[in-house]
C-alpha cells in the first residue's frame, strides 16, 4: 500500500509541474481550430448529460409500464369480480375475498400515484 501511494504522489506531482503550461496550451489550440474546439466541448458536455438523461427516461418508462401493468390487473380482478363467467370459480374456489382485496389494493396504489402526480403537475416550476 505505501509503495501505491507514493507512485500516486509521484504522478500528481509531475501533472502539477505541467500546470503552468497549460493556459498557453489552450491558447494554442483555440488559435489553431476555433471551431473543431468548440464542436469538442458541445460534445464533451452532451456525453457527460446522457447518462442522466438515460436514467430520467429509464425511470419515466419502468413508472408507465408499472402503471399500464396495474391498470391491466385493475380490469382483470374487476372482471372477475363482476362477472357472470368467473362467479362460480370464485364462489368454488372461496378466492372472493383474496380477489376483492387485491382488486382494492391495487386500486388505491394507482389512485395514491394518480394523486402523486396531479399534486407534481400543480406545483409552479
Amino acid at each position: 500500500m505505501p509503495q501505491t501511494t507514493s507512485l500516486i504522489t509521484s504522478k500528481l506531482d509531475r501533472a502539477r509541474a505541467q500546470l503552468p503550461y497549460l493556459p498557453r496550451a489552450l491558447n494554442l489550440v483555440w488559435t489553431a481550430a476555433r471551431g473543431w474546439t468548440t464542436a469538442w466541448i458541445a460534445l464533451l458536455l452532451i456525453q457527460g448529460l446522457l447518462p442522466a438523461a438515460i436514467v430520467t427516461l429509464t425511470k419515466v418508462l419502468v413508472d408507465s409500464l408499472v402503471t399500464a401493468i396495474d391498470a391491466g390487473r385493475t380490469w382483470y380482478y374487476d372482471w372477475l369480480m363482476t362477472q357472470r363467467e368467473a362467479a362460480s370459480e370464485i364462489r368454488l374456489f372461496d378466492a372472493g375475498a383474496h380477489f376483492s382485496d387485491s382488486l382494492q389494493s391495487v386500486r388505491a396504489r394507482l389512485r395514491g400515484e394518480r394523486l402523486a402526480i396531479a399534486i407534481n403537475n400543480l406545483r409552479p416550476s
